[in-house]
């Protein structure tokens, strides 16, 4: 006679709790197994269904994910975790509005629960509304403030909103928290430079690079400490790390670039605006100074096309027309040049060097009483203007004005012209 023996078969219950054990240990298909053979067996299991959506949310079907949330919410409608996990779902799909309403839902159900105000914090940041967002951190803090990250992101709000001395302290609890986390030392340094606390700033740049080496921005900012406090090949070597760690850092380049300009090594100026350019060939920063760099070369034709590329990028830069300007000088085109500087005149009224400039301008064209209204107006507007009683001298000069030359040229010498000194000696000691 054979004997059979039969296996029982597990409850849903049973299934329920394998399926909670294998998605607790990232065992997401085998989970997913068994939360269905539970709902089939029970299929009023409101937290089967709950399961089962966290299950597919880590698997990215978020479809399937929402469909199991809005089961377990229609069979438990006081269900916050499903509320909390359709929102989260929500968020992941770009429905930030929609995150917000089940968020808004499970908050009313439970007003205890941190995790919401985390969540619905994020959302709010993303969505710009910073000053909500950031008390939804708050209130998070005050309910548990052991989290470093949530630290971070208040921190990271405070310093958008300008409340610097707020987002020290997010950044110091934060790092308290968590030591070892570099990106707290990393933000914490921005705000340091920010406030003007230099020194501060290298410090906390310095323990995030030690915890974290690969770390371009963190060595770009302290770069740019070390420009600001005139360190230039300390900065040029921390712009070259960023570099090297990201090599389409267009920032790195330019601000390199920029120190390489003030160490007069135009070529590595040069070099270092031309690969900015080809990373980010809209930013007119970077013709614009590769275009001064060219025209102190006298590479003149070579600069024109970059101040030209300059203006076609934003019509309205004043200094633009006044550096084609000046190229325009150089290459005797001197109708060309006094209508960019009338342009600079328009765009700025108050800019004492484009006057100064036309003013040069029209006296290389013999238009000497307009060279020297345009002198006036830029000594007018600046007191201490050397280069233009200078100017403004040698026009009246030209017009046999000896004594108004004269009395510029003295002015100009006592504010350090040497060359109204010269011609002091040769034209005004008779």
């Amino acid at each position: 006679m054979i004997l059979f023996t039969s296996v029982a078969q597990k409850t849903a219950e049973e299934y329920f709790v394998s399926g909670k054990e294998k998605f607790l240990n990232s065992q997401y298909s085998e989970a997913l197994l068994d939360f269905d053979k539970s709902i089939l067996q029970k299929p009023d299991y409101a937290e089967a269904y709950f399961y089962r959506g966290s299950v597919y949310k880590e698997l990215s079907n978020y479809e399937k994910s929402l469909s199991d949330f809005k089961n377990a919410i229609l069979l438990k409608p006081n269900y916050e975790e499903s509320y909390v996990g359709s929102g989260k779902v929500k968020y992941l799909m770009k429905d930030n509005e929609g995150a917000l309403l089940d968020l808004n839902i499970a908050h009313k159900l439970n007003p205890n629960d941190f995790h919401i105000y985390f969540y619905r914090g994020q959302i709010k940041e993303e969505l710009f509304h910073y000053l909500d967002a950031l008390e939804d951190y708050s209130k998070y803090i005050l309910l548990n403030d052991s989290n470093a990250l949530v630290y971070q992101k208040s921190g990271k709000l405070k310093c958008k909103l300008n409340d610097y001395k707020g987002a020290l302290k997010d950044y110091t609890n934060g790092i308290l928290l968590n030591p070892s986390n570099a990106d707290l030392y990393y933000f914490r340094g921005l705000v340091y430079e920010k406030m003007q606390m230099d020194t501060m700033a290298i410090l906390d740049f310095n323990k995030a690079i030690a915890i974290q080496n690969n770390f371009p921005t963190a060595y770009f900012h302290r770069g740019l400490m070390y420009e600001k406090n005139q360190n230039y090949s300390l900065a040029t070597k921390e712009y070259t790390i960023s570099i090297q760690q990201k090599p389409d850092y267009f920032e790195a380049y330019y601000q390199r670039g920029l120190v390489r300009k003030i160490m007069l090594d135009n070529t590595g100026a040069i070099f270092d605006f031309s690969h900015a350019i080809q990373l980010k060939p809209t930013d007119l920063n970077f013709y614009f100074q590769r275009g001064i760099v060219y025209y102190e070369q006298k590479n003149f034709n070579t600069a024109l096309a970059d101040f030209n590329q300059v203006i076609k990028l934003k019509p309205g830069m004043h200094e633009a027309y006044n550096y084609r300007g000046l190229v325009f000088l150089e290459l005797q085109k001197f109708i060309e040049a006094e209508s960019d500087f009338t342009y600079a005149v328009q765009l700025k009224p108050s800019c004492a060097e484009a006057f100064f400039y036309r003013g040069r301008a029209g006296l290389l064209q013999k238009k000497y009483n307009n060279a020297i209204d345009d002198f006036s107006v830029a000594i007018k507007l600046r007191p201490s203007y050397a280069d233009a009683f200078y100017y403004r001298g040698c026009t009246y000069l030209e017009i046999n004005s000896q004594s108004y030359a004269c009395s510029d040229l003295e002015i100009a010498a006592k504010l350090g012209s040497i060359e109204a000194k010269k011609l002091i000696i040769k034209s005004c000691n008779n």
